[in-house]
């Protein structure tokens, strides 16, 4: 049960959703519940063809800060498809295990099934770096309340769970201290490189590209760092430097930073000719949680990545070979070095997409997941991974 319908999969929470569901029902009976709002172009076909059991239920939202805190739910669930949710599954029918996201919680729960929950961010962690970064302000207030409602939420249903998965070795440390005793795994965010095209070519020397969710806080606030920041000192080393914002659900004081030098184009149908025409990506991120899917589509696509250790946080990385990383003020610096050196670029390039394809590929990935799954739904719990490099 995923919060939100994971097709069409444009951003990075529905397309580790899609693509989990992709790999698991190659060998298992996948029954997927989840709200659907054809007006946001929601579109369950393609997971259908794929032979997954798909029930939709009505997005509805109703309420809001008031009506969720009333109900004990945190404003980031789906309080109004909660229990159309938990009623899609039918008192006789047989399933092994309800897998799904922190936000529908109660639901997956109110199915009487072994539960595993799947953070693809450590939700409480994610609002208190929101909550340091806004200057101080009613929103500021605004976050902070977020911070301790998501919090509460996160550790009463973690707890109740039978198992966690989470997207990296640095949210599993937070996780067991929220979840208790309950067991928490590994299961990284990855990229199938078959579908990838993969291109080292010198793309456009003086193009710099940011892909991501312009809905999202921290990308919104990346992007407003690459403007103000990143690119005034780029553009004092190279001149000619561009920007390309690439990314649905811009907001009306991002859309009017456009210049001649920086473009953002809102939703797009793929990122790959964007990715690919660029010199560089750089990723400014000051904030957020999980693992970056970005960085994964982007060293599969074979653009250079200069980025924030936030921005790369939670994947097993090498700076200088895989990814430059340096603080916002460094990077600048550090795509210039780039954009002037195909044969640099080049080379990051080769070694990013080897490191994608050597440990961040979504059917290997997909093995540790059943392995919870199977555990769990035999009631012998999966025991967390201590060796990142077993499968």
């Amino acid at each position: 049960m995923p919060s939100v319908c994971p097709t069409p999969a444009t951003d990075g929470n529905k397309h580790r959703n899609f693509n989990l569901l992709r790999c698991l029902a190659v060998e298992h009976e996948i029954t997927l519940v989840c709200p659907v709002d054809p007006r946001q172009g929601d579109d369950l076909s393609e997971l259908k063809a794929l032979g997954v059991d798909v029930r939709g239920c009505p997005a509805r939202h109703p309420g809001g800060r008031v009506r969720a805190l009333l109900r004990r739910r945190p404003s980031c669930t789906v309080p109004g498809c909660l229990d159309d949710m938990a009623c899609a599954v039918g008192p006789d029918e047989r399933f092994d295990v309800a897998f799904g996201a922190l936000s529908v919680a109660p639901a997956l729960h109110a199915t009487g099934l072994p539960v595993v929950m799947d953070e693809h961010n450590v939700e409480r962690d994610a609002y208190r770096r929101l909550f340091f970064l806004e200057p101080l302000s009613v929103r500021k207030l605004a976050r902070g309340l977020d911070w301790l409602e998501v919090g509460a939420f996160e550790r009463r249903w973690l707890r109740r769970a039978n198992h966690v998965t989470c997207c990296s070795e640095r949210d599993r440390q937070i996780l067991k201290q929220i979840a208790g005793r309950v067991p928490v795994t590994v299961v990284d965010n990855g990229v199938d490189p078959e579908l990838v095209t993969f291109d080292d070519g010198p793309g456009t020397d003086d193009l710099v590209v940011f892909v991501g969710g312009m809905g999202y806080a921290p990308n919104a606030d990346a992007a407003r760092v690459l403007i103000e920041q990143v690119m005034p000192a780029l553009r004092r080393r190279r001149p000619g430097a561009r920007l390309k914002i690439v990314g649905k659900d811009p907001s009306a004081e991002l859309l009017a930073a456009q210049s001649d030098d920086v473009e953002v184009t809102g939703k797009v149908a793929d990122v790959g000719p964007y990715l690919r025409s660029a010199a560089v990506t750089v990723m400014p991120l000051r904030t957020g949680g999980g693992t970056r899917l970005k960085v994964l589509e982007a060293m599969a696509a074979g653009t250079p990545i200069v980025a924030t250790k936030i921005a790369i946080e939670g994947l097993e990385l090498v700076d200088r070979r895989d990814v430059r990383v340096g603080r916002p003020a460094e990077l600048a610096g550090m795509a210039a070095e780039l954009m002037a050196d195909p044969d640099l670029r080049a080379g990051q390039a080769r070694a990013a997409r080897a490191t994608v394809e050597a440990r961040y590929a979504w059917s290997d990935i997909v093995r540790r997941l059943e392995k919870v799954l199977e555990e769990v739904a035999a009631g012998s719990p999966a025991t967390p991974r201590k060796d990142r490099g077993e499968p």
